[in-house]
């Protein structure tokens, strides 16, 4: 598990000085493991919204993410990480 977190931290170049914004529940896989154990391991700040409140109302997870200066963890996974560029041509 910590050779994957690892492995994920890289890949996705998050570093403590990194916030990610989630809504995702934790009895998900991915709310469990990309956005809490995954930003946990690399010392992020996480920030955090409950599943129902994101339902109700989409636009407030990307606006907490922007009060708080942090990325939905699908921006992430665009972003470029070491060794990548964001042209892709």
């Amino acid at each position: 598990m910590l050779a994957n977190l690892e492995q994920m931290r890289l890949a996705a170049a998050i570093t403590p000085d990194d916030v990610v914004a989630s809504w995702m529940p934790y009895f998900h896989d991915m709310g469990l493991i990309g956005t809490h154990l995954g930003p946990l391991a690399a010392r992020a700040k996480q920030v955090r919204l409950e599943p129902l409140s994101f339902a109700k109302r989409p636009a407030l997870w990307l606006e907490t993410a922007a009060r708080h200066r942090g990325d939905p963890p699908v921006r992430r996974q665009l972003r470029p990480g070491p060794g990548r560029t964001a042209d892709p041509g």
